[in-house]
């Protein structure tokens, strides 16, 4: 379970159920465990007060209302975990959890930290293979499945050269050059920067940070990654070749409905 040690402490890698990760799906994290990785002197507090952080009263109720948004809504969740203590309910975060976490620390090990887990979850997800076979128990089987297997690599060979001109086309519009960021997109749509931003977080596509929701991200409609500037790391959302139509769709639909409001008046 303990895929992550990072100077001498143990980070449990789980899949969201609480189930020890498969190497291939989202890996999810306990906040508790990275505290204590990154040197927190308290981790269950300041896992705590990262997760849920304390939100002081202001007299703006725009500003206050801003601020109680629970910033790692669709990032975290909670799975049943056995411990010394019983069966427990336990707060877990997926990787872009994980991210924001360390984003939001202040001690000095957390952008270590977070390149080691990088790296090692790359590096797990490249090598990992699942591959389940069923030994043959005489000669019969034996060619059997050999001459099986002949016939399966054919098959799956002209599948490979059927499809490769449509991956190879699919692999291009995807890649990271041709993603866009949200200057990009507003201009090609003719609009400003900011009132695209508040209208993706108005419906509720991006975050307050400006971070996708992770149904988004699933959807392929958007790219996260980390940008390393001035010395100091960030996470950049970009727009993909496939969240380009899809933002497109939301602009149009929010200006008909715009127009037929002043169709109406």
């Amino acid at each position: 379970m303990n895929m992550i040690n990072f100077e001498g402490h143990a980070v449990d890698t789980l899949n969201a159920d609480g189930t020890v990760w498969d190497g291939v799906s989202e890996a999810w994290f306990i906040p508790k465990q990275i505290a204590e990785a990154i040197g927190a002197s308290n981790p269950r507090v300041y896992a705590n007060q990262i997760i849920n952080p304390k939100v002081r009263g202001s007299k703006n109720k725009e500003i206050d209302k801003t601020e109680k948004l629970d910033k790692f809504q669709g990032f975290k969740g909670v799975c049943k975990m056995h411990t010394p203590g019983g069966t427990q309910e336990i707060t877990i975060i997926n990787e872009n959890g994980l991210y924001m976490f360390l984003m939001a620390s202040n001690l000095p090990q957390a952008i270590s930290f977070q390149r080691q887990v990088s790296e090692t979850i790359k590096q797990i997800r490249k090598n990992k293979t699942s591959v389940t076979k069923v030994v043959p128990q005489n000669y019969k089987e034996a060619v059997a499945a050999l001459l099986g297997q002949l016939e399966e690599n054919e098959k799956l060979q002209g599948e490979i050269e059927e499809q490769k001109p449509k991956v190879e086309l699919f692999h291009k519009m995807i890649s990271a050059e041709n993603n866009q960021t949200f200057n990009e997109v507003a201009k090609s749509l003719k609009w400003g920067r900011n009132k695209l931003l508040e209208l993706l977080r108005n419906k509720e596509i991006l975050m307050w940070n400006n971070l996708p929701y992770q149904r988004y991200l699933d959807s392929k409609y958007f790219f996260v990654h980390e940008v390393y500037k001035n010395g100091m790391n960030f996470t950049q959302t970009l727009v993909t070749a496939k969240g380009l139509e899809f933002v497109g769709k939301i602009v149009k639909k929010y200006e008909d409905e715009r127009l037929a409001l002043v169709s109406v008046d």
